[in-house]
């Protein structure tokens, strides 16, 4: 059962990290150092991979254009990692669902150690561009009343069964007109060898 939204002063004594290693840039500590009005969540940045489609993780360099009514995973730029009695929550952020881009809303388990790959849907009639780098969803936390049961289980980022169905299924679909060409090329040299019978 939760307790409470922690604020984000109360983080770093939960041991909720939130960091991007590439710059070493500890996000909690920036937010609280700003000026910024924002105390209970910690907004997410535009990472360098996404992946659409369900296909392969591919490099994001410069921009990513969603057409209208495509969704997307994009990999953080911030590294999270939580304690046992705490999970996190990743929500849209206003400004951005308001042009019509939507972030899926995801669940960070107790001690999960790893970068988000959250789900982004662009529900607008136009294209919508995507730079790393840019903030993109925003995540807090909640305090737990007590250790779940596995507290003792690190979990990490993976690929969901989804993608994998989904991957098998792209793979299937690619295939498809090599498969139908080998399956009539087999049925069309077994009706000439039963009309010649050679």
């Amino acid at each position: 059962m939760a307790d409470a939204v922690l604020p984000v002063r109360a983080w770093a004594a939960k041991q909720i990290r939130v960091v991007i290693e590439a710059d070493n840039i500890d996000v909690v500590a920036a937010q609280l150092a700003s000026p910024s009005k924002e105390r209970v969540v910690v907004d997410l940045t535009v990472g360098s991979r996404f992946e659409r489609n369900g296909g392969s993780e591919r490099r994001l360099s410069k921009k990513l254009t969603l057409r209208p009514g495509e969704a997307v995973r994009i990999q953080t730029s911030e590294m999270i990692e939580t304690p046992a009695d705490v999970f996190g929550l990743t929500v849209s952020k206003a400004t951005l669902a308001g042009d019509g881009l939507f972030v899926s809303n995801l669940k960070i388990d107790p001690v999960f150690t790893g970068k988000l790959r959250i789900p982004v849907f662009n529900a607008s009639r136009q294209r919508i561009v995507i730079k790393p780098g840019q903030q993109f969803a925003s995540i807090y936390f909640v305090a737990l009343e007590s250790d779940p049961d596995d507290s003792d289980v690190r979990r990490v980022s993976s690929e969901t069964k989804a993608l994998e169905s989904a991957r098998f299924t792209d793979f299937i679909a690619g295939a498809a007109p090599y498969l139908i060409s080998a399956a009539v090329s087999v049925i069309t040299a077994l009706v000439v060898f039963w009309i010649t019978g050679k």
